[in-house]
């Protein structure tokens, strides 16, 4: 819960900020700098990058053979999605030429017609029906693809593919961690608008509660197989249900991977449409080198899309 407010404290304190200089308060303009700029590092909120990744300047000048890889996230809530919405649909995630593609809440008679609108335009694509269902499409072979189990009490909605891209094998985790919607044990679907009494919201803000433990469960298996690997490049994408700075996004970063956002996006880059908050990430590691990270606005959805392209080295 706290770590949807502090992002929030963070604009306040910049607004404090700005007033104290303004009244020439010197000293609680440098109090509201210092508790902003260490929370700011804490949450990775608000990255400060003018022109993309200082990352990707520094690492790849002067380097010879290296490929650029895109991908993409993108939670389209296919339940609701018309089947005049399908071509607009379409047109939307081709227009961003990435290489690998994730689509995530792919159930109902759109995300069908969308599938087959999709799949030859890419070569190759998996189907994970468990959970929230997901689509991934890929330029580059896939070669396997595995449910991660953990010791959260919903059927896991998160999976682990193995491609091959440039000669080189890409272990792609593509997630939907556990929904504060959802209810302990996957049942119960609910959302905010349907609260209607004080013993509503009582239940409302338990599943909260619940799903934050799912999340952090869910992501400790991702992270200790990220742990276990044998070389190769790693990515974890999707829809995360939680922000920067949380228990989820922290054990991943222990486990050494790196917020694509945080690293090379500008401003707050919120992904969740209904309230503004960054919830969909793309996660790597080295040597994957980032050049550019981009949060896509659209109505199609109430998600904005989230892509991501990287350097490199071309061992075909």
């Amino acid at each position: 819960m706290l770590e949807l407010v502090l992002p929030w404290v963070i604009v306040g304190l910049f607004v404090l900020f700005i007033l104290s200089l303004l009244k020439k308060w010197w000293r609680f303009a440098l109090f509201c700098l210092a508790v902003m700029f260490v929370t700011n590092i804490l949450t990775q909120s608000f990255p400060l990058r003018f022109r993309g990744s200082r990352e990707a300047v520094c690492e790849t000048t002067g380097s010879s053979g290296l490929q650029t890889l895109k991908l993409m996230t993108f939670n389209i809530d296919g339940s609701k999605m018309s089947t005049d919405g399908v071509e607009r649909m379409r047109e939307f995630i081709l227009a961003q030429q990435a290489d690998i593609v994730l689509l995530i809440e792919c159930f109902g008679e759109g995300p069908l017609l969308l599938h087959e609108a999709l799949k030859d335009e890419f070569g190759y694509s998996s189907y994970g029906k468990v959970g929230r269902e997901q689509r991934l499409y890929s330029k580059f072979p896939i070669e396997s693809s595995t449910l991660i189990k953990s010791d959260s009490d919903r059927s896991s909605a998160n999976y682990r593919y193995e491609l091959s891209v440039l000669g080189q094998p890409l272990h792609l985790y593509c997630v939907h961690l556990a929904s504060n919607n959802q209810g302990a044990g996957g049942k119960g679907y609910s959302t905010p608008d349907d609260i209607e009494d004080m013993e509503q919201f009582k239940g409302y803000m338990r599943k909260i509660v619940n799903a934050r433990s799912q999340r952090s469960l869910e992501a400790r298996a991702i992270a200790d197989e990220i742990r276990g690997l044998d070389g190769g490049l790693c990515v974890v994408m999707g829809d995360f249900n939680d922000v920067g700075g949380s228990a989820p996004l922290r054990r991943l970063r222990l486990a050494g991977m790196r917020d694509a956002w945080w690293r090379g996006g500008l401003g707050y880059g919120a992904t969740y449409r209904k309230l503004p908050f960054r919830i969909d990430h793309i996660l790597y590691s080295s040597p994957l080198r980032l050049q550019d990270v981009a949060r896509l606005r659209t109505t199609l959805s109430d998600h904005n899309a989230l892509t991501a392209t990287f350097m490199i080295d071309n061992k075909d």
